[in-house]
């Protein structure tokens, strides 16, 4: 990626100016209280510099500065900030120093521009029609928040200015028909082997398990020699019902573990908390979620089978693998896997070409 940033202004008042535009708007807020239908739009092309509305400026509207350029593209100061606090809250850069976050927040900006780039080559476009449908969005926002001056402040709070909004929501547009006409609605169009390798390269396994502390563990165990000599059917039913016990007795099952990262950052499972999503279904997950010991034997076990009682340092698991198949829900999604595989796999790696970091 070539990258130009400037020299003049330096990190301290980058982040001073927002915050010095948040101040102003809000002591023009009670001077602004004009009729929704008489406000006109925030230019949407502040992010990009790319003009793709006629609309006149607001009174509200605050002219950010150049914060840099990315690839020849001019970034606006509220597009930079956007991406540089995503980039914070990311998991995988928790521990990474300034200068990493701020070159993943650089790669997300390369990332908007070859999507457009992507789409203008599919002769896929933002339409008056979307336009007419974002007007209409607006307005009830503002009407939402009571007034266009409070609406703006919280739109700059979430996306530091409504022309961030509006880019990253032209942007899903994009990206959702893009996806759709290179793979199809739910990824059908991919090759036949791109659930396989997603569920290899990212060590996935589709299955439902347990999980209970080390003081924990003699409830665990009674369960699973009730599972010997049962069908796969029953041992599911056996093991969703303790799940449910578990989940009023006030703890979270092990099957809300989240998905850990592409680094392998894995996340200890927490008994304590209570669970009220979905506590009794399979889930598909990382490998790199669990503590090794506890993977090693996970991905020896057979499917249909509950696997035997995997006593670990962090406590104690029992877990039955499950075949997966294209249509079926990941999760909390309601994509199916076959989506899930294609945007990850392939329409990812295409949009991301030349902006790694």
């Amino acid at each position: 990626m070539n990258i130009k940033l400037p020299r003049l202004l330096s990190r301290q008042l980058l982040l001073l100016l927002p915050l010095l535009a948040l101040l102003l708007s809000r002591l023009l807020a009670p001077s602004l209280a004009v009729r929704a239908d008489q406000a006109t739009a925030e230019v949407t092309s502040a992010p990009a510099s790319t003009v793709t509305s006629s609309t006149s400026k607001s009174p509200y509207q605050i002219d950010w500065p150049q914060w840099g350029e990315v690839n020849g593209y001019p970034i606006r100061l509220d597009e930079a900030r956007f991406w540089l606090k995503f980039s914070q809250r990311q998991p995988s850069l928790t521990e990474r120093t300034p200068t990493d976050i701020e070159q993943q927040a650089i790669s997300y900006m390369c990332q908007q521009r070859q999507l457009r780039t992507l789409a203008s080559q599919h002769d896929i476009v933002i339409t008056d029609n979307d336009e007419q449908k974002w007007q209409l969005q607006r307005q009830q926002g503002i009407r939402r928040y009571g007034g266009l001056g409070e609406y703006l402040i919280q739109v700059r709070r979430m996306y530091q200015s409504e022309a961030m909004y509006h880019w990253l929501h032209n942007s899903d547009l994009l990206a959702d028909r893009l996806f759709e006409q290179m793979y199809g609605v739910n990824g059908e169009k991919a090759p036949p082997n791109t659930i396989d390798q997603y569920m290899k390269e990212h060590q996935l396994v589709y299955g439902f398990w347990l999980y209970e502390l080390g003081s924990d563990s003699d409830k665990l165990s009674d369960l699973r020699k009730q599972l010997d000599g049962k069908t796969a059917q029953q041992q599911l039913a056996l093991m969703k019902g303790f799940r449910e016990r578990q989940v009023q007795q006030g703890k979270r099952s092990e099957g809300e573990l989240v998905l850990a990262s592409s680094s392998g950052n894995r996340q200890k499972p927490d008994a304590r908390q209570p669970d009220s999503r979905r506590p009794t279904s399979a889930r598909l997950i990382s490998l790199n979620t669990f503590a090794p010991e506890v993977a090693e034997v996970i991905q020896r076990q057979p499917l249909n089978q509950a696997g035997p009682l995997i006593n670990a340092a962090d406590g104690h698991y029992l877990m039955i693998r499950l075949p997966v198949s294209a249509g079926q829900a990941v999760n909390n999604s309601n994509r199916p896997l076959s989506y899930w595989a294609a945007r990850q796999q392939l329409f990812r790696p295409l949009v991301e070409e030349g902006c790694r970091v």
